[in-house]
């Protein structure tokens, strides 16, 4: 069924390709638990990417005996794009919208020009300023939706916090008071997504907070202001 899946989603493909080749050669050396997700022809004719559960694709040749790990460019007007990096951030950005909307605590711009996915952690020094000018971010136009990050891992303090900021009525305000320092009994609840969103975010490649995330799938790290975040996001 794996096999069908894979060819019925690529049957645009050139027929010179021996997809169900490719996949075989490129599933045997595959570390254990990754699958081939899809082919699709790159922008080299005889190389197809190979997406295999990685943020990051692989070249394949079409007989499937060789690949390359690592970026693609192209060269046009004179100009070099990072096509490697153009599917890297994709799949960001694909990731990010399958995330239920509930599980963001959201911070909205009255007149909304952008809109950010911030993985955030109560205790960050950086993400307390941040969240300090919250409203300047949204005067600007920048909508601000958070993200738990426990940078310390699973189970510590400040993922307590997190899970007891998620559980709270108002999140808007249980997280504000956490990033003041303001003492408060905690709240824990089953359905609560601060563990999804740390390994969703470790997957992502975040490894500090702030971490931002464009719609396009760019990531931008750490603290930027809000008149410097608005000029790199325009």
């Amino acid at each position: 069924m794996k096999h069908l899946y894979i060819l019925s989603a690529i049957i645009s493909l050139s027929v010179s390709a021996n997809i169900e080749l490719i996949i075989n050669k490129v599933q045997s050396v595959l570390p254990d638990g990754a699958v081939v997700e899809r082919i699709e022809e790159s922008e080299i004719s005889g190389i197809y990417k190979v997406f295999y559960g990685d943020l990051q694709p692989i070249y394949v040749s079409s007989d499937g005996d060789f690949f390359i790990y690592g970026d693609m460019y192209s060269i046009k007007n004179e100009s070099i794009k990072n096509l490697t990096q153009e599917d890297i951030n994709n799949n960001r950005s694909n990731i990010i919208k399958d995330i239920e909307e509930e599980d963001f605590i959201y911070f909205k711009s009255p007149a909304e020009r952008h809109l950010i996915t911030v993985f955030t952690d109560v205790d960050c020094g950086y993400c307390r300023k941040f969240h300090k000018e919250i409203e300047s971010y949204n005067l600007k136009g920048i909508s601000v939706r958070y993200l738990a990050f426990p940078r310390s891992g699973i189970g510590n303090d400040s993922y307590n916090k997190m899970v007891s900021t998620w559980c709270s009525k108002d999140r808007n305000q249980s997280l504000s008071e956490y990033k003041e320092d303001i003492q408060k009994e905690l709240l824990f609840c089953e359905e609560n997504p601060i563990e999804s969103h740390y390994n969703i975010g470790r997957f992502l490649g975040v490894t500090g907070t702030p971490a931002i995330f464009t719609t396009k799938g760019e990531y931008i790290k750490g603290y930027y202001s809000p008149e410097d975040l608005l000029e790199l996001l325009e």
